[in-house]
């Protein structure tokens, strides 16, 4: 496909290029000022040009210079889209979940675009056709780009797998006559891991592989974690305000690497999160307090009288990317290479995590940590795809606490018996 070809063409993709608001700190004023100056293609775009424009000092005429050639892979974007009828504003989303070499995967897989939710499949085809002309829909590529497409729109909606049958039917409308060759072509190029269950079902790859880390992070703290022990006395008089489930969701947090407390409303599993953070600090033991959001932080601070943080706060969350769903995607600081300082990690509305971000916050924990995962999978659910705290508690391989009696409105609470 040719692009920028022509001066007419160049002249089309930058003034879409400036409309489209692609052009960082040019505003809309400036932008419609720009024809006026003489400045309708990229080759227009200097520092003298720019110094001339209304309102324009010598020092923002040199930042409008810097960022408009930061974002010449946005402008390549833009022409290869103009070119095959799709509106330009995409640019910057492919940009952001493919990176800043979009364009050459785009050139090189057009069917990449359907990794951007909201792209539909006509679109993508059409914009396969304009860089591959001649190309056949049951090219390999298109096939992989179906099936990781509909996994995506899957993952939307929470899930991390689907049947393979299901997948199949999903994409059949869209010309793809053998769906098994469909799944193969994405296996192939490594965007999907088959599981070969009864029904058999497929993930897209990075969620198979957060869940699989998810469970070998899991055996490793279960298996490395030593127990978390203090006077007699403290012990006693710590627990002696504590119900028997309350005490034994206790012991299970100082004793194993990994258990989970659970309970509704009322159900005193904040009394019991303190009791695990009291004892564990009297122990000598490093103890970090965190939640998926930042009101739930806050929360658990004022309940435990200890700093508390979100998960992406205490693992460094840096840059920000998602290719396959609109959850959003993070990378940490802080992780295997580099684990948190703390000998018990206390994550409360665990129900909220979605399986990436537990992988994340399960390999950060060192060996030898404690994680106690407080929540309740009946409420809220996760962010993103997953439902890491229900596995976790139907796996029956971590100790689980429930904590059953209501205290909260104990005496007469009509609404909260009648809900119990």
């Amino acid at each position: 496909m040719s692009t920028l070809s022509t001066a007419a063409a160049e002249r089309r993709v930058f003034a879409e290029f400036c409309a489209a608001g692609l052009w960082p700190g040019l505003g809309r004023t400036l932008a419609d000022a720009l024809p006026a100056a003489g400045i309708i293609s990229p080759a227009d775009v200097t520092l003298d040009a720019l110094a001339a424009l209304p309102k324009v000092t010598a020092r923002r005429a040199s930042r409008l210079l810097s960022s408009f050639v930061a974002a010449g892979p946005l402008l390549e974007l833009c022409a290869l889209l103009l070119d095959a009828g799709v509106d330009v504003r995409w640019a910057a989303r492919a940009q952001a979940h493919l990176g800043a070499d979009a364009a050459r995967q785009l050139r090189d897989d057009p069917w990449a675009l359907l990794r951007l939710p909201g792209i539909d499949v006509n679109t993508a085809d059409r914009f396969a056709r304009q860089c591959l002309p001649g190309v056949t829909p049951d090219d390999p590529r298109r096939l992989a780009g179906l099936v990781c497409w509909a996994l995506a729109r899957r993952a939307r909606e929470g899930h991390t797998v689907a049947g393979v049958a299901e997948i199949g039917a999903e994409i059949a409308p869209y010309r793809v006559a053998d769906a098994t060759a469909a799944v193969t072509a994405a296996d192939d190029a490594g965007m999907v891991v088959v599981h070969d269950d009864e029904p058999p079902r497929l993930a897209l790859a990075r969620f198979a592989q957060a869940e699989e880390s998810v469970a070998e992070s899991v055996a490793r703290l279960l298996a490395t974690a030593e127990v978390i022990s203090g006077s007699p006395d403290e012990l006693t008089g710590e627990l002696a305000r504590l119900d028997p489930e309350q005490r034994a969701a206790v012991q299970h947090g100082l004793r194993g690497g990994v258990s989970v407390l659970t309970g509704g409303p009322g159900t005193g599993k904040s009394r019991t999160v303190a009791a695990v953070v009291a004892l564990a600090e009297r122990a000598g033991k490093v103890v970090e307090l965190a939640a998926p959001t930042g009101r739930a932080a806050k929360r658990l601070e004022e309940l435990c009288g200890a700093p508390a943080s979100t998960i992406h706060r205490l693992l460094g969350a840096q840059g920000r990317r998602d290719e396959d769903s609109e959850a959003v995607r993070s990378t940490f600081a802080r992780g295997e290479d580099w684990p948190l300082d703390a000998d018990v990690v206390v994550v409360d509305e665990a129900s909220m995590l979605d399986v990436e971000l537990a992988d994340a916050l399960l390999s950060a924990c060192p060996d030898g940590a404690h994680l106690v995962l407080v929540g309740d999978p009946a409420q809220l659910p996760s962010i993103g795809p997953g439902r890491v705290l229900g596995d976790v508690i139907d796996s029956g391989l971590v100790p689980t606490t429930e904590l059953r009696t209501l205290y909260r409105q104990a005496e007469g609470g009509t609404i909260a018996r009648l809900a119990t």
